[in-house]
């Protein structure tokens, strides 16, 4: 029993310390979680839910110990505690590796798959993760029965616990102190109002293409295929855009609209958490480097499901700070937004904001401002994607996917959505655009990225001119039939993508033309898990043609809008103005200006509680392959 009791021990004492590292890191990557109390509360919170997989760990160990023939079991005299304490840090080291390491999902999942890494490499990498996992663990336990070899050598009752549970405070102390008392560092947002404005006379349009890689829109643009984006790269500059990690959209659309990273927009993960007690959120996980937080991600749905906590869907809600369309519409500019990420519950503007979750029902937040648009966003344009999904797969299949069943029915209906989806909001930001006259338009289309989800190896392996079948590791995930019938969808949407450029952009005279993604897609099957940098394209207004831009990174586009526009830009982001594209003559003439803060901290969506992550939503995400 004392075996026992001791292993356990030794892995709850690593459980405790592997949560007080995670807590502080929390609390590095959330700085919306202020006050005392609640950073407290996260302190108590991850050590408690890190001691109840260490403590199984150690009490494993111990139960093989005991399961040892007696002479092995000997040489392991001042070992139950040091073993518990090596399993549990073996354990831990596990997990965080297997969430970095790609190819570990390959071997052990049946979805998500990737052209490039075999069946026996991604075993292969899977041991090299259980290996170095072992020696971590066995440098851990060895570290610790050195220790309590140390402690132990006046025999004094208690002195191997007291000195095992000592060095456990002494290394979790310093961190935790520092985490706790540090001041919270917030971004204090400029107040805009319309004497900012300095004459312009050029309005903007801004395109997002999520998940747009020049991987497959540059083959579409050298077939022809979308003229319209072509003809803009001809009278403009165009060129990769950085991206941060993780590559997640709700972090990387919010960088886009704000200039900031996540941990100033407070936006960073598909669904946050609010521990027990605490009032913040903790909106990016805790894990080593930028993997996939796999140690606790991964339980996040199960402990709200079990009233431990709250799981919150990512909306507008979470949002610290003002975004572009809330800086122009201060300063007196007219907008129309139809179709970005995360802007539920729909805000007020000086014009008119369609929110992403047009198909929401019954919900307590509004979709639409002004909310009359709610019955034009989901009726009045329906037939037009419908008939964009019919010229694509043909009266037939689209009849049997709406009562089909299978995978191939299953990708189908969501080709059909993302395409009815796209063409609703650009008809609608068109027709508004048309009536309004506004000086910005930015519309969101998605249906690119949920395609390079769902049938990238339809495209890749349809245009493999010596495929011989289907490889034998490929077979699970696609069939002929799929391959013949979606291997032209990313291409066929790219054309469709071109006609929505063109009715975004007609009549725009001199206007800014900005067309970006959130981020890449690579093509090997792992979508944009290692931030597969995204595509830029900038074209009228004062942009000089042909002219190279300089490292662009997705936080330069909204600081180069408002500057555009005759706006000064906020202080204290981290975006720059892409002055290097500009005709020099007009660039003279118009100096970046700049605007401090006013302590303008709060979030925007004041009297709305966070919508709690549906199942619904979570199903969405791990078809996806965002969650596990």
């Amino acid at each position: 029993m004392k075996r026992v009791l001791g292993a356990t021990g030794g892995g709850a004492l690593v459980g405790i310390a592997a949560g007080a590292f995670f807590a502080t890191e929390a609390l590095f990557r959330n700085p919306g979680i202020s006050g005392i109390r609640d950073r407290a509360l996260v302190h108590l919170f991850f050590p408690a839910f890190y001691l109840v997989p260490g403590a199984i760990a150690g009490l494993l160990a111990a139960l093989l110990l005991v399961a040892l023939p007696a002479p092995l079991r000997r040489r392991f005299r001042p070992g139950p505690a040091a073993a518990g304490s090596g399993a549990a840090t073996a354990l831990f080291a596990f997990l965080e590796g297997f969430g970095r390491c790609y190819g570990c999902h390959q071997w052990y999942r049946d979805s998500f798959p990737d052209l490039t890494i075999t069946p026996l490499e991604s075993f292969l990498r899977f041991v090299a993760v259980v290996v170095l996992a072992a020696l971590l663990g066995f440098g851990a336990g060895a570290l610790v029965a050195a220790v309590l070899r140390w402690a132990g050598r006046r025999r004094a009752p208690g002195r191997r616990a007291a000195a095992l549970l000592a060095s456990v405070l002494l290394l979790s102390a310093a961190p935790i102190g520092y985490s706790l008392v540090r001041g919270t560092s917030r971004y204090e947002a400029p107040h805009y109002d319309p004497s900012l404005a300095a004459p312009s006379s050029f309005g903007v349009r801004l395109i997002v293409m999520d998940g747009a890689d020049w991987d497959y829109v540059m083959p579409a643009v050298e077939a022809g295929r979308m003229p319209n984006l072509e003809a803009l790269m001809n009278r403009g500059t165009w060129g990769e855009l950085g991206v941060t990690l993780p590559s997640l959209s709700p972090h990387m659309w919010t960088n886009l609209s704000t200039g900031l990273d996540d941990d100033a927009h407070g936006l960073c993960e598909f669904f946050a958490y609010r521990p027990p007690g605490c009032k913040g959120l903790i909106t990016r996980y805790p894990g080593v480097g930028n993997s996939k937080r796999f140690v606790f991600q991964k339980f996040v749905p199960t402990l709200s499901r079990r009233k431990i906590g709250k799981a919150v869907y990512a909306s507008a809600v979470q949002k610290r700070v003002p975004e572009l369309w809330d800086y122009l519409s201060d300063a007196g500019k007219k907008v129309v937004v139809a179709g970005w990420r995360y802007t539920m519950p729909a805000e007020p503007v000086n014009g008119a904001l369609l929110s992403d979750r047009f198909t929401a029902e019954d919900l307590p937040w509004p979709i639409c401002y002004p909310e009359d648009l709610v019955d034009k966003l989901r009726r009045e344009f329906a037939a037009e994607g419908d008939s964009c999904a019919r010229a694509l797969l043909g009266d037939s299949l689209v009849a049997a996917s709406e009562g089909g069943s299978g995978r191939l029915m299953e990708k189908i209906r969501k080709l059909r959505y993302e395409l009815e989806r796209d063409t609703r909001f650009t008809t609608l930001a068109s027709t508004l655009a048309d009536s309004l006259r506004p000086d910005f338009t930015a519309v969101g289309l998605t249906s690119i990225d949920a395609l390079c989800h769902i049938c990238v190896l339809e495209y890749v392996l349809g245009r493999s001119p010596d495929r011989r079948g289907i490889p034998a590791s490929l077979d699970r995930f696609v069939s002929e039939e799929e391959i013949d019938v979606l291997g032209g969808a990313i291409d066929f949407v790219c054309a469709a993508w071109d006609g929505w450029i063109e009715r975004t952009v007609r009549d725009a005279g001199d206007d800014l033309i900005v067309i970006v993604s959130d981020h890449g897609h690579d093509l090997d099957g792992s979508g944009h898990r290692f931030g597969p940098k995204a595509i830029v394209v900038l074209a009228g207004g004062p942009i000089r043609p042909g002219c190279k831009l300089e490292d662009p990174m997705n936080f330069d586009i909204a600081p180069t809008i408002l500057h555009v526009v005759g706006l000064p830009v906020p202080e204290g982001i981290r975006g720059r103005v892409l002055e290097e594209a500009f005709a020099p003559e007009w660039a003279a003439q118009n100096p970046v200006r700049s605007l401090s803060a006013t302590g303008r901290v709060e979030g925007q969506s004041p009297g709305f509680e966070h919508p709690e992550l549906q199942q619904e939503d979570l199903q969405d995400l791990k078809a996806l392959g965002y969650v596990d």
